[in-house]
């Protein structure tokens, strides 16, 4: 009788311990490590991605393709703040508490502006000396995604509905290798820009206080009097950073 009572107890401190440690996988919270993959359309190879954390930091370099594998420092978690620099080009990017995937992109620049209603050079300033800011939170950066895909839309660029551009893998033009939808989108968004002769950050700061009612207002509000922010096709190589593609026939080779 006493015997199967000890191992009722001692298979229920193992099923504890197991619990406890996270055993049963899945679910939210923080986490150490962050993916993803950091692009302008062409994928960004060989760029320097730091991010500030929260309670610690982490560095990677980017892969010919785009890709990163970020390891925060020990005791650090997320949420965090991304950047990437790779020549004259500086992007950021965010991931919330629980956010194993962050891009970085022209788009989620954008994003992290609007989420978080300031530069974003400013808000990773900021948050390396003095900490992450409360407003990056999930739902801040999720309603923030509504306002830029808004914003594209307003301007002939449509994101992909089944692809999250911050969170959702993807794979950049890169090589002889063809992009994905999401960076069909990505191309498309920097040639109207490059069009209109208005950059990145300045879109960025456009939208920043943008909401969805608002957003096809505010992104014009970047562009040069008498000028329009609007994709009307990739025609040269130098609109789209080297990765042009066919949005009407996604399968072919880069040109």
């Amino acid at each position: 009788m006493n015997k199967p009572f000890k191992l009722q107890i001692a298979l229920g401190s193992i099923i504890l311990f197991i619990s406890s440690c996270g055993g049963g996988g899945g679910g939210g919270g923080s986490n150490s490590t962050v993916t993803g993959t950091a692009a302008t359309g062409a994928a960004i190879a060989g760029g320097a991605v730091t991010a500030v954390c929260n309670g610690g930091v982490g560095s990677a370099q980017t892969a010919t393709d785009g890709t990163f594998i970020l390891t925060i420092s020990t005791g650090g978690t997320t949420p965090c703040l991304l950047k990437v620099v790779s020549g004259s080009t500086t992007l950021y990017s965010a991931a919330y508490s629980g956010q194993a995937v962050a891009n970085i992109t022209p788009i989620t620049n954008m994003i992290v502006a609007n989420a978080l209603n300031e530069d974003p050079a400013v808000s990773f300033s900021s948050a390396a000396s003095g900490g992450v800011p409360a407003t990056l939170t999930a739902a801040n950066i999720n309603s923030a995604v509504l306002v830029v895909k808004a914003a594209l839309t307003s301007a002939g660029v449509s994101l992909p509905d089944n692809l999250d551009p911050l969170s959702s893998s993807f794979t950049a033009a890169n090589g002889s290798k063809s992009g994905d939808s999401l960076d069909l989108a990505i191309d498309a968004a920097m040639s109207a820009f490059t069009s209109a002769g208005v950059t990145v950050n300045q879109v960025s700061l456009a939208l920043k206080t943008a909401s969805v009612a608002t957003a096809a207002a505010k992104i014009q509000t970047a562009a040069p009097s008498g000028t329009t922010i609007s994709y009307s096709g990739l025609s040269s190589a130098a609109t789209c950073n080297g990765a042009c593609i066919s949005l009407s026939a996604p399968s072919d080779d880069s040109n």
